[in-house]
């Protein structure tokens, strides 16, 4: 299983965010992937579209963060991931 904590991701525009789609995608050939990014509009429908599994975080910025960190670090207590890289 891959894990992906990012805050650049589509729908939102930009470079990195089409990057992190790429990489997401490209990785989903070797397993599992799990996407934790922040939330923008029109997500919901992107999401939907897509193959990956995707877990949006809303908020303020400053609290997004330590909400995302929190998240992840469930998903990986509660699915017992021994290794992660950064």
């Amino acid at each position: 299983m891959f894990l992906i904590s990012t805050r650049n991701f589509p729908p939102d525009v930009g470079g990195i965010q089409n990057l992190m789609e790429g990489l997401s995608n490209a990785l989903l050939n070797h397993g599992p992937v799990k996407v934790f990014a922040d939330s923008f509009e029109n997500s919901e429908n992107y999401d939907l579209n897509s193959k990956l599994d995707i877990q949006r975080i809303s908020g303020f910025k400053i609290f997004k963060k330590y909400r995302k960190a929190n998240l992840v670090k469930e998903f990986i207590n509660d699915n017992n991931i021994r290794a992660v890289f950064f």
